[in-house]
């Protein structure tokens, strides 16, 4: 594990205490023709998201857009021999690594350096989810050289 610190001089994006900069990038993502078709730019689904972590999964709305995402999933499964259930979360895992991507680098366009919320953990303890801090950095030079820490 390793140990950094984040730039006085940063701009952070902190989507759980500041609710008018959270609102504000919630509103440029969701001109993103994809993400508006998700539950995740919903406001309230939004708000709590970033305390409970759900934020960063995506949640369709849209029958097409779920119905799709069933497909891709049906499709790797046949073509790889992995069972559907498997298929459908590496599926998932990349459709959320997108919709973090657009919530990144939406902030950056914002302005912002960092952006802080939270992520679900459904792995540390065995049927539990548990909401940890999630820190994304998008600028250089704004965290310290890694102090690492042993375990």
């Amino acid at each position: 594990m390793a140990r950094v610190s984040l730039s006085s001089n940063a701009r952070l994006l902190d989507t759980v205490a500041d609710y008018a900069a959270s609102e504000n990038l919630r509103r440029e993502v969701m001109r993103n023709p994809m993400a508006s078709r998700t539950f995740n730019v919903n406001h309230d689904y939004w708000h709590e998201g970033w305390l409970t972590g759900n934020v960063l999964r995506v949640a369709y709305n849209d029958p097409a857009m779920s119905a799709h995402l069933d497909k891709m999933a049906s499709d790797l499964a046949a073509h790889t021999g992995l069972p559907f259930d498997t298929a459908y979360s590496v599926v998932g895992h990349n459709s959320a690594r997108g919709l973090i991507e657009l919530i990144c680098v939406s902030a950056k366009r914002l302005g912002y350096d960092a952006l802080y919320g939270h992520e679900v953990d459904r792995h540390s303890e065995p049927g539990k989810a548990i909401a940890q801090p999630w820190l994304a950095v998008m600028s250089n030079g704004i965290v310290s050289s890694p102090e690492w820490i042993d375990v």
